[in-house]
């Protein structure tokens, strides 16, 4: 699935230009066993357990994308419950989506 590595890094642009900064690597080794999403959720929560006093997590909504699922990683819920949460409604909207293809 992945490969986590630490690493180092600078970016050239945004707020923290031209500093260093600390972060993870993450090689995709099998993008068909990825759920990405998940891993996002999981990462977030991560983060706001193990860095709360190190950042402010109300700029990740926007990463997220769902104010449901921030609400539910704020609260402390498990990443995995806040994923299998969603399993209906992707179901019904993969079900949609697929009027849609040309091809199947």
């Amino acid at each position: 699935m992945t490969g986590l590595e630490s690493c180092e890094f600078t970016p050239d642009s945004s707020r923290f230009a031209g500093k260093k900064l600390q972060g993870i690597n993450i090689k995709l080794i099998d993008r068909e066993k990825l759920d990405a999403p998940a891993l996002g959720v999981e990462i977030a929560a991560a983060l706001i357990s193990k860095y709360k006093n190190d950042f402010d997590p109300s700029e990740m909504i926007c990463l997220l994308g769902n104010r449901e699922t921030f609400k539910a990683i704020l609260a402390g819920r498990d990443p995995k419950e806040i994923a299998n949460g969603w399993t209906e409604e992707l179901l019904r909207w993969q079900k949609k989506r697929e009027i849609y293809f040309l091809y199947k």
